[in-house]
């Protein structure tokens, strides 16, 4: 059978769909509240944890994307075991490379608080014979989904410590550690770290039941065709400034940034009406694109309300 190099391309790129899908929402939303500094998708400098990563204002967040065609479940074992692949090297568990990721950028990124993130598809499971380790005073529900509940999602025995935390699960969390080669206090601060979303949802598989969805929707498709321009049909790596990346929305929301360039020099009458016709184009309109262009925009005139004096 004879395929060409296109359908190379569009068969490598399925497997990144949701990769980037779910970087464009991510991005979305840090432009949204104004906080985004860069990002970079498929970055190897972040080591095991290379999927998407996102810079904010004291902030790094790491984000491993997993994903499968369809809905299974996915077991403690699953999450902590590691593997090996066909070439006979070590294949890291979930657990390691969030551990190595998250050890990793704080050392190479100190002046930010790192956090990382596992967006998973897969439902934790709830079989009741799960192979989770356990001491004498077993859990009333022993399995990874009861285990989530109780010892992740709710972290307040981070802060008294392992000693503090419930005996039924002190074992699957010493588990953990010794799988980690952290210290307790290097345990600790990654436990409180590293955010475990199952059962994730891409932007494209959220319901839409209002206009507002709809629109972040359209929003969040253009950062996506934006990312997968640049990849070319691989997964090359792809890094962007905030400033960047609204100057290569110029064709998206239909008004250059660079435009504002002669800005300064008009008379301030001008600078009003102008400012205040962009005030009713874009910042009233309901979706985030037109609204993080105007903020951009405001925020490259030094002191506007000096322009406005007759």
């Amino acid at each position: 059978m004879n395929t060409n190099s296109g359908d190379g391309e569009r068969t490598a790129m399925l497997g990144y769909v949701p990769q980037y899908e779910i970087a464009a929402g991510l991005i979305y939303e840090a432009l949204l509240n104004g906080s985004l500094e860069w990002f970079r998708v498929a970055d190897p400098d972040a080591g095991s944890l290379d999927d998407i990563l996102i810079a904010t204002t004291g902030k790094l967040d790491a984000y491993q994307v997993k994903w499968a065609e369809y809905i299974e479940s996915i077991s403690y074992a699953d999450f902590v075991r590691d593997g090996s692949t066909k070439q006979g090297d070590e294949k890291l568990s979930l657990f390691r490379q969030l551990a190595e990721g998250w050890k990793h950028l704080n050392e190479n990124y100190k002046e930010r608080t790192v956090t990382v993130h596992l967006l998973h598809k897969l439902v934790p499971s709830s079989n009741p014979s799960a192979k989770i380790p356990l001491g004498d005073t077993a859990p009333q529900h022993a399995h990874f989904q009861s285990f989530l509940k109780e010892c992740w999602f709710d972290r307040r025995w981070c802060e008294t410590g392992l000693d503090q935390v419930a005996v039924c699960w002190k074992e699957a969390l010493l588990d953990l550690k010794k799988r980690s080669n952290f210290n307790d206090e290097q345990f600790l601060n990654f436990i409180r770290c590293c955010e475990l979303e199952f059962n994730y949802k891409r932007p494209a598989d959220i319901p839409i039941t209002n206009q507002g969805q709809a629109r972040k929707q359209e929003d969040i498709e253009k950062i996506y065709n934006l990312l997968t321009k640049m990849a070319g049909g691989e997964r090359r790596i792809i890094e962007l400034s905030k400033d960047d990346m609204l100057d290569r929305w110029r064709g998206v929301i239909g008004l250059s940034i660079n435009l504002f360039t002669n800005f300064l020099s008009i008379e301030p009458i001008k600078k009003l009406k102008t400012l205040l016709v962009l005030y009713l184009m874009f910042y009233h309109k309901p979706t985030g694109l037109y609204r993080i262009a105007w903020n951009s925009w405001v925020g490259k005139i030094n002191n506007p309300y000096s322009y406005f004096k007759v």
